[in-house]
């Protein structure tokens, strides 16, 4: 449950909105004895250049609007780099009124690349630096290493948190990457994570395994194997978790993906191992528009599930 959960989360994030289409307004249903309700609605507001500058989050209960939160957006430019200001707010009941809570500065280069990325936590109306994350990238432009620093409270400096690196083939794609924590106590960097990417002869990604590092030796975790039907527009992968004792994948996760013509999802099935065989969890139909945008999300039973309101393209 908890990975189908998941799946419908990414629908909400703002990336996932956007390339699919800017939208007015997301509506998210919850659905009780077959009958659906409105559970939240997510409002966004743009600027003469079309560029996002707000959100605002509205939950539903007894079929009564509740502010929840809102985020602003602002945009500046500044020696070569552009900057975004992001400012979370939540909405105070007694009051009413939106108090900021954090702010994210995000910096990208010419080219767009995300250079660095600043969070600060707001309290008694306090702007209090929490962490910074830097990227470094290739001549390419793929992303081959971050870094990410927490601000010591007490000494009100940087620490090193989290580091992660990627190497990349001659055709640009990722063919590894590498998680490592700073041991504070040994004042080092200790491996945790590891997954590398196999792709098959025509370049299309076959497979990816994941390690993590445990009493100094690196453990397989879960191993994703992706495929597609010959005959049929249909592709799936398959997630498998290692079994230590017997020393052998075993799976746990199906997911298979229905296309249409033009290469959308037009149906996604979520089925999980249970007892030796593949039981169905749910499945999600997908509605597009005349433009080819994602406006509707469906459950098994054709209730609507999200639904977004494309602004005019």
């Amino acid at each position: 449950m908890k990975t189908i959960l998941l799946s419908v989360i990414t629908f909400f994030t703002v990336s996932s909105l956007y390339s699919q289409c800017k939208a007015d307004s997301v509506i998210t249903y919850r659905s009780f004895n077959g009958v659906n309700q409105i559970a939240s609605i997510e409002y966004f507001e743009f600027d003469q250049n079309d560029s996002l500058i707000k959100s605002t989050m509205v939950d539903f209960q007894n079929g009564k609007a509740n502010p929840v939160y809102q985020t602003t957006i602002q945009f500046s430019k500044s020696k070569g780099m552009n900057r975004v200001f992001y400012t979370s707010s939540n909405w105070i009941t007694d009051r009413g009124i939106y108090k900021a809570t954090s702010i994210t500065t995000k910096s990208y280069s010419k080219k767009g690349n995300l250079l660095s990325e600043t969070s600060y936590n707001v309290s008694n109306d306090d702007t209090i630096l929490f962490s910074q994350q830097i990227h470094s990238y290739d001549k390419n432009g793929n992303e081959i290493f971050n870094i990410l620093y927490y601000v010591n409270s007490a000494t009100d400096k940087y620490e090193k948190h989290a580091q992660n690196f990627y190497t990349y083939n001659s055709e640009n794609k990722i063919t590894e990457s590498r998680t490592e924590k700073w041991d504070t106590a040994g004042q080092k960097w200790t491996g945790e994570w590891k997954t590398f990417y196999t792709y098959d002869s025509t370049g299309v990604l076959f497979h990816t395994t994941t390690y993590q590092h445990k009493n100094e030796a690196w453990i397989p975790t879960e191993r994703t194997v992706y495929g597609k039907e010959a005959d049929k527009p249909v592709e799936w992968n398959i997630v498998q978790k290692w079994d230590c004792t017997a020393e052998k994948w075993s799976n746990q996760f199906y997911y298979v993906f229905q296309k249409n013509e033009k290469g959308q999802t037009d149906t996604e099935v979520h089925l999980t191992w249970m007892k030796k065989e593949w039981q169905i969890d749910i499945a999600y139909h997908y509605i597009y528009n005349e433009d080819g945008f994602l406006v509707q999300i469906l459950n098994d039973q054709k209730q609507i599930m999200v639904e977004r309101f494309c602004r005019n393209q």
